[in-house]
């Protein structure tokens, strides 16, 4: 752990070395006069003829550790708020920093060949350096999350979960009273949860999820993204090929008979290992015979970023399906939600017939 701290120590000592050069500019070149930090953090700025810019935050005009460059010309407040984070935390851990303290963004533009073509320009922002190190610049209700992690350390994983809720705990608790859950059971089912998958993704407010980086990466903020809401879906639309007389039902299932019509949602038909179920006789079968009444079934499942309205409608062919289910489960080791929808296979005069025949022995041979 000291080794890796130590060479963490090093590059960083080569990223602000590098930050201070590259970060120089003739006193002699004009300042940047289209800079602006907005009210929610992200910030815009434009330079004539600049290819690209050389950035970082310094606190109380201390730089506290390099950043690097970027050819746009803004950077977003789901970009800022993590690093000012960080930042933030830093400053306070090696500069003792407390209470109100200015944040200074500096900038410099370069040309094509790494020339710098602006002198410094910095604008700053007055702030509560607790406040910016708990995450507190986002709001409460914005959902962040730190990327994947292997889950095989419980005991880390365990650590930076209740890291990360510690501070929140008396608010936890209070919400639990009505459900007489203890806040140690409810974290251990979260713990346990976290722990099912080979790899886990943390969610919660900024200062959660920057609090349960630190377990994984004390300069982690660069694996911290913001997590859009889930889009909610009101309606998905199936679309389900009509099962024709003698088609095997492992060729129907295995091909584009049952498809999403839906963005965001996948659909997966399914079959049970004794077959199709066929309503007309009660009976299971392992393929289609015309004018007879099937149910197929399929499970329902929403992609990343995706999630069901509370009444989702599950259409199939433009019409409610029969079943549609609103548990999700595993079917035939597909996991979503389950539903079905009959149809009746299609076939010519002749093969009615064969069907006549194969009700009558189906009936007997219940």
């Amino acid at each position: 752990m000291k080794t890796t701290k130590s060479i963490l120590a090093i590059i960083l000592a080569i990223l602000v070395a590098f930050s201070s050069v590259a970060i120089c500019a003739s006193a002699e070149n004009p300042k940047i006069t289209n800079i602006k930090w907005n009210d929610d953090y992200s910030i815009r700025f434009s330079f004539d003829g600049a290819k690209e810019y050389r950035w970082s935050i310094y606190v109380n005009n201390n730089m506290i550790w390099g950043y690097g460059s970027t050819q746009s010309t803004s950077q977003s407040r789901e970009r800022m708020l993590p690093y000012m984070a960080a930042i933030a935390k830093a400053a306070m851990e090696s500069k003792g920093y407390s209470g109100d303290v200015s944040f200074d963004f500096k900038i410099v533009a370069n040309d094509a060949d790494g020339n710098s073509i602006s002198s410094i320009t910095t604008v700053s922002k007055k702030l509560k350096i607790e406040d910016v190190a708990n995450g507190k610049l986002a709001s409460g209700d914005e959902l962040w999350e730190y990327c994947k992690v292997n889950t095989s350390d419980k005991t880390k994983l365990r650590e930076a979960i209740l890291a990360a809720y510690e501070p929140e705990r008396a608010m936890i608790e209070q919400a639990l009273k009505s459900a007489n859950i203890s806040y140690d059971q409810y974290m251990n089912g979260v713990i346990t949860s976290a722990g099912n998958d080979a790899y886990y993704t943390f969610k919660g407010t900024l200062g959660q999820v920057m609090r349960f980086s630190y377990f994984y990466s004390n300069y982690g903020y660069t694996d911290i993204s913001y997590a859009n809401k889930a889009k909610e879906i009101s309606e998905v639309n199936v679309s389900i090929n009509i099962p024709k007389h003698g088609q095997k039902v492992s060729n129907y299932i295995h091909t584009a008979n049952v498809v999403s019509q839906t963005a965001g949602v996948n659909v997966t038909p399914v079959v049970s290992s004794k077959g199709i179920y066929e309503i007309t006789t009660s009976t299971y079968q392992s393929k289609f015979y015309s004018k007879n009444l099937y149910q197929i079934g399929f499970v329902v499942s929403y992609q990343d970023g995706y999630v069901p309205a509370e009444n989702v409608c599950i259409k199939v062919n433009g019409i409610d399906a029969t079943y549609a289910g609103t548990t999700i489960g595993t079917y035939e080791g597909v996991t979503g939600y389950y539903c079905t929808q009959e149809l009746n296979a299609t076939g010519n005069f002749f093969q009615n017939i064969g069907t006549f025949f194969h009700n009558i022995f189906a009936k007997l041979g219940k």
